[in-house]
């Protein structure tokens, strides 16, 4: 994720978008939502909808507390648009011109715990949701691959579900997916993902 976002801010004047982790974020988890609906979905009452759409609201602290703007359609939006438009609900929500559209209709939650240098905390629901993503700091690690230690950025997640609907064994597979797609975008995306 890092190594990617580093070659795409390489290019970002001839593609007229900086790439930051919570827009990739996004981009990554919309596409394990599609393929993993039970997390795409909302509980009422005694009521379970489903939801076709892919809404990724994405926690962001203000003055006077936190808005949850949300990137509508995210599952069918390239990278280079979930940027813009994530972009521009930051800006918006820092100088209180969010709309009210613009904070409806979450399917899901991304929180970037990483800009306060956390590295990992639990992130608590946003009902009626039955899921959050918890992102923390990225640091540099060693690590063990192919019985070698090795530096990699390591990005600790936290996946908070609501057990009702969604068990461990399906919140592990969430997260292998995720990460999969993750550090091997090229198994899911094509360069017009991207924007070029």
């Amino acid at each position: 994720l890092m190594n990617l976002r580093r070659e795409i801010n390489k290019l970002s004047d001839s593609l007229g978008y900086r790439a930051t982790i919570p827009g990739m974020m996004v981009f990554f988890l919309a596409r394990v939502l599609k393929e993993m609906p039970v997390f795409n979905a909302s509980i009422e009452g005694n009521e379970i909808h489903y939801w076709e759409d892919v809404n990724i609201g994405v926690a962001v602290s203000v003055p006077d507390g936190l808005v949850v703007p949300v990137v509508h359609g995210a599952d069918r939006l390239p990278l280079k648009e979930i940027q813009v438009r994530l972009a521009d609900l930051i800006e918006r929500a820092r100088n209180k011109k969010l709309l009210p559209d613009d904070m409806s209709g979450g399917t899901f939650t991304l929180s970037n715990l990483g800009s306060y240098g956390s590295e990992f905390e639990t992130v608590i629901l946003n009902p009626p949701e039955v899921a959050l993503l918890g992102i923390g700091n990225a640091e540099k690690k060693p690590v063990v691959i192919d019985d070698q230690i090795v530096i990699r950025e390591i990005m600790p997640v936290s996946l908070t579900f609501d057990h009702r609907l969604i068990d461990g064994a399906a919140a592990g597979a969430f997260r292998q997916r995720l990460r999969q797609l993750v550090e091997n975008p090229g198994l899911l995306v094509t360069c017009s993902q991207f924007g070029f």
